[in-house]
């Protein structure tokens, strides 16, 4: 770690750091702005020294609104939404990026097995290497799903992103060991809130994290909890609707927060939400 007033960019790419060194800098910074710490590693895969420099920059945009864009956040749907104003409920599906991290993961397998066979070892740089792709093939698509969401709620006038809060799904939930390997494994509740936060701070929208309890277990319809859960369907006992389990958490986030939901909409944004691949 290299303190902000510690080290020099020049015009020539040039870096100078502390004790006279000096280093020469590939590619272009993504954002110009107010130089923070600055951080060096050495990649040993890649055989060569990456730096990592934070920069504190003035939001790109400012808000078009004030309305509220309330959010469920979630493993097969990473994003579910309720923005003020719209016809239904919008959702991503993660199940493209589910698929790769099988993959990767039957790969990863079979790279083990033969790394063991021949070396008697469980690691080579081959494994390393899948498990580096995997993890940066996550981050990729969470950075694309937060990059349209955000550019949605700026288009459509939002200043406030309310969003459930995941922090102790790992202790508090049980499910099949197949699901087990991908909350403890894949999925990165902190790192999908982090992207979808940072990125906010770009167009000047806020965020907040709530207390999403029994979000995902009564009707906003009528207010039931007498309800039945099948994989992601919702069905409530009393109205009968049968809607999507995750746009009954965004639309329940949403109503706990005074929301601006007309019940015209609620039946619609409950059983026909858009769904983005």
């Amino acid at each position: 770690m290299v303190r902000n007033d510690c080290y020099e960019i020049e015009d020539d790419d040039t870096i100078k750091l502390p004790l006279g060194r000096t280093g020469k800098i590939k590619g272009e910074p993504h954002w110009d702005g107010k130089q923070g710490r600055l951080e060096i590693v050495y990649d040993r895969l890649d055989d060569c020294w990456r730096a990592f420099q934070s920069v504190e920059v003035e939001p790109r945009h400012q808000p078009r609104g004030d309305k509220s864009a309330y959010v469920d956040l979630g493993v097969i749907y990473p994003v579910m939404t309720y923005i003020e104003g719209g016809e239904t409920t919008i959702g991503y599906s993660g199940r493209p990026l589910l698929s790769d991290w099988w993959l990767y993961n039957k790969q990863i397998y079979k790279a083990k097995s033969q790394a063991k066979e021949e070396n008697d070892r469980y690691t080579s740089e081959r494994i390393k290497r899948l498990f580096r792709q995997r993890k940066r093939r996550f981050k990729d698509a969470v950075r694309k799903i937060a990059h349209d969401f955000i550019e949605r709620c700026y288009q459509a006038g939002v200043d406030t992103i309310v969003m459930g809060d995941l922090t102790d799904i790992r202790e508090k939930e049980k499910w099949n060991s197949k699901a087990d390997s991908m909350v403890h494994n894949y999925w990165s509740h902190k790192y999908l809130t982090d992207r979808i936060r940072w990125t906010a701070e770009n167009y000047g929208i806020e965020t907040e994290l709530i207390n999403e309890r029994g979000t995902s277990s009564k009707c906003p319809k009528c207010g039931s909890e007498r309800e039945i859960k099948r994989g992601r369907l919702f069905k409530c006992k009393e109205c009968s609707i049968e809607a999507h389990r995750d746009s009954v958490g965004a639309l329940n986030i949403g109503l706990a927060q005074g929301g601006n939901i007309p019940a015209e909409v609620i039946n619609r944004a409950m059983t026909r939400p858009e769904v983005i691949s």
